[in-house]
């Protein structure tokens, strides 16, 4: 379930907290359209500095 696939996957992966921001791929390079919104999403719920640094402490 991580990363999440689907924008309707990333509630429930944000739901975890902070400790999940060390599990999203550092790079949206290689995922599709979909799986890098859900990522994004997924930050974005989760929210906080390292959310936004991408580079939790």
């Amino acid at each position: 379930m991580v990363p999440p696939r689907r924008l309707t996957e990333a509630a429930s992966v944000a739901g975890v907290g902070g400790p999940v921001l060390r599990r999203l791929p550092r790079s949206l390079r290689d995922l599709s359209e979909a799986e890098a919104k859900a990522v994004v999403r997924t930050g974005a719920l989760i929210g906080g500095t390292d959310a936004l640094s991408g580079c939790p402490s």
